[in-house]
């Protein structure tokens, strides 16, 4: 499921063309992984919106199989907070969907090809160089820059991420330093953390047998094994921000 869900963020997020692949072992193992097929129309059409949803299998927000569409109709609170969980890692705190992180990759795959395209352009007859290095200024200057804001922005219409912002932290999620100190700042309510590697809200929305609270709006403290965090406001929790060392 969350690899259902990476893909299917990945999707909207590119405002991608409506084709897959799916793979997965023939026996039980990692599960079913599911990849964009025709990876040439990411980022080719103007910037929208890719989470409406109607009839199932009849909206691209639907996804393969309708299996998103379903999924978030049922609303099944456990589904839900995952679905937060996964926008949350890859749009916040230095995530692969982050502006920087996109940029980085663009540029990176740009130089990768820039010297093949000129042969490819002269077979095809598709792009000069010119309008190919202008659809790429575009991207980098007009359509990357604020598209994480503005997709977050459409997951919350949409129901898919909470409107309670997740614990601020002064360190990005990820790998940290053994020893490093983490002060963080809850927007919303009461935050609730764990140091054991464990859900600060537990299964059917308690906070865990190990969730402490920040009793004011901002703390420090030093990381354990794990630092995970989520605020709790009016019967709501947020997305997760997660620190490990």
């Amino acid at each position: 499921v969350p690899n259902y869900i990476d893909f299917m963020l990945l999707f909207m997020f590119g405002h991608s063309e409506g084709e897959y692949r799916c793979v997965g072992p023939a026996g039980v193992g990692s599960g079913f992984k599911f990849f964009l097929n025709d990876g040439d129309g990411f980022l080719r059409t103007s910037a929208g919106n890719r989470t409406k949803r109607g009839a199932p299998g009849r909206s691209s927000g639907d996804g393969p199989g309708s299996i998103f569409s379903m999924l978030h109709k049922e609303g099944t609170p456990e589904y839900r907070m995952l679905l937060a969980d996964r926008i949350h890692r890859h749009h916040f705190n230095d995530g692969a969907l982050t502006p920087e992180k996109t940029l980085a990759r663009l540029n990176a795959r740009v130089a990768e090809v820039e010297l093949a395209f000129l042969s490819e352009a002269a077979r095809w007859d598709y792009r000069s160089p010119s309008s190919w290095a202008s659809a790429w200024d575009k991207i980098i200057e007009d359509w990357l820059p604020d598209r994480t804001k503005e997709v977050v922005s459409q997951y919350r219409t949409a129901g898919f991420y909470p409107a309670i912002d997740a614990p601020v932290p002064s360190l990005a999620s990820g790998r940290v330093e053994v020893g490093s100190s983490l002060r963080f700042l809850s927007r919303h309510g009461v935050a609730h953390f764990t140091t054991d590697g464990s859900d600060p809200r537990q299964i059917g929305g308690k906070p865990g047998a190990s969730a402490k609270q920040v009793k004011s709006n901002s703390t420090t403290m030093p990381i354990g094994k794990s630092l995970r965090a989520r605020s709790f406001y009016k019967g709501e929790w947020s997305a997760m921000v997660e620190i490990t060392n």
